[in-house]
C-alpha cells in the first residue's frame, strides 16, 4: 500500500524533494563526539530534567495559573547516567587515572600461615581476588591472583601456608596481568573477558 502511494506520488514528490535539497542542502546525519554524548546524557537526568520541571511550574503559579499535566519527570537517575557516561569514557580514559595506590592493595605473602585469623581477615576484607606476592614489602613481586573462595570450608593445618596449598592444587589461583598505565580501560576489559583474571597490575614495564 504505501510502496503504491510513493509511486504514484512520484513524479510530483521527487521534484520537489530535489528542489529542496539544492535550496536548503541536503540532510546530513549528526554525529556527537565523547563530551556531547555526555552533556545529552546530563540533560536526560532525572535531576536537570525536574529542575526544568520545577522551573515550569513556578512560570504557570507566578501567571496564576495551574498547570495541571505538571509532573515530575522520570529521567536517567544518577547511577544510569554515570553508567552511561562510564562507558562512553573507556576508550579515552587511562589504567592509571583509575588504578589503586599499591600501598593501598590488599595482598598476601605466598609464605603467609593459613589460620583461622587469616580466613576471618580475608572475610572481614571482602574481596573476592587478592595478589599473591614473594619478596619484601619494599620490593615485592606478584606472582599469581588467589580467588578468595578456595578458601571456603578449608581445612587448617598446622604450619600450612598459601605456598603449600597452591603446590598441593588446594587453591585456584591463576596468573597476574601486567598492563602500562597507558593501557585505555576498554583494551583491559577485552583483556579482562579473555580469562578469569579480573585484576590486572599496573607497571611501567609491563611483561
Amino acid at each position: 500500500m504505501v510502496t503504491c502511494l510513493m509511486r504514484a506520488t512520484a513524479p510530483v514528490s521527487w521534484p520537489i524533494a530535489k528542489l529542496l535539497d539544492f535550496i536548503l542542502g541536503e540532510h546530513k546525519h549528526t554525529r556527537y563526539n565523547h563530551n556531547q554524548l555526555k552533556a545529552i546524557v546530563d540533560m536526560h537526568s532525572n535531576k536537570q530534567l525536574n529542575e526544568e520541571d520545577i522551573k515550569h511550574h513556578i512560570a504557570w503559579s507566578e501567571l496564576g495559573t495551574e498547570d495541571s499535566n505538571t509532573q515530575l519527570c522520570k529521567g536517567l537517575n544518577k547511577m544510569e547516567s554515570n553508567v552511561i557516561k562510564g562507558a562512553l569514557n573507556m576508550k579515552i580514559c587511562k589504567a592509571e587515572k583509575c588504578m589503586r595506590d599499591i600501598q593501598k592493595v590488599y595482598a598476601l605473602s605466598m609464605d603467609r600461615e593459613i589460620d583461622q585469623e587469616l580466613l576471618d581477615e580475608v572475610r572481614h576484607k571482602g574481596y573476592s581476588r587478592i595478589p599473591i606476592y614473594v619478596g619484601k614489602a619494599n620490593n615485592m613481586q606478584y606472582v599469581c591472583i588467589l580467588l578468595a573462595k578456595s578458601l571456603i570450608g578449608i581445612k587448617i593445618e598446622e604450619n600450612e601456608t598459601i605456598a603449600s596449598m597452591i603446590r598441593k592444587e588446594q587453591f585456584k589461583v591463576s596468573e597476574p596481568i601486567f598492563i602500562s598505565p597507558k593501557t585505555d580501560l576498554e583494551t583491559i576489559l577485552k583483556t579482562f573477558r579473555k580469562g578469569e583474571t579480573h585484576l590486572a597490575v599496573v607497571c611501567t614495564q609491563p611483561q
